[in-house]
């Protein structure tokens, strides 16, 4: 018997809004080693990643250049912590720096999501 899955969020509006970010962990890299910020441009990498099939929030996403981004899926180069960190901070800086239309699309699809009918097995 197959249950159905209970849908993931979709937000073009902050993936866009990360796709104009430089990358975190260049970013980091930069603050630990006393060098001036550079801006690296970056892709989502969304955590927890679920592989090519999976279903993860579209607002669990990190800004990570292509680099950092193979890193991440191959050689488990950040740590679980510092991943749902960097998670955090993408948020936060998203709420802090976004365009107010694109707030009003990630709220309006935060609440699509909230109100979708939940998948319960009987």
């Amino acid at each position: 018997m197959s249950y159905p899955k209970d849908g993931r969020l979709e937000s073009p509006a902050f993936l866009g809004w990360a796709r104009r970010q430089s990358c975190f962990g260049c970013e980091m890299a930069d603050e630990v080693n006393h060098v001036p910020r550079r801006f690296v441009p970056a892709e989502p990498h969304h955590h927890p990643s679920k592989g090519a099939s999976g279903v993860t929030r579209d607002d669990l996403v990190v800004p990570l250049c292509r680099e950092c981004h193979d890193r991440a899926h191959r050689l488990d180069r950040y740590s679980r912590e510092w991943q749902d960190h960097a998670v955090h901070v993408a948020r936060s800086r998203f709420l802090e720096t976004a365009h107010p239309g694109e707030l009003r699309l990630y709220f309006a699809d935060l609440l699509r999501f909230r109100d979708r009918p939940l998948a319960v097995p009987y």
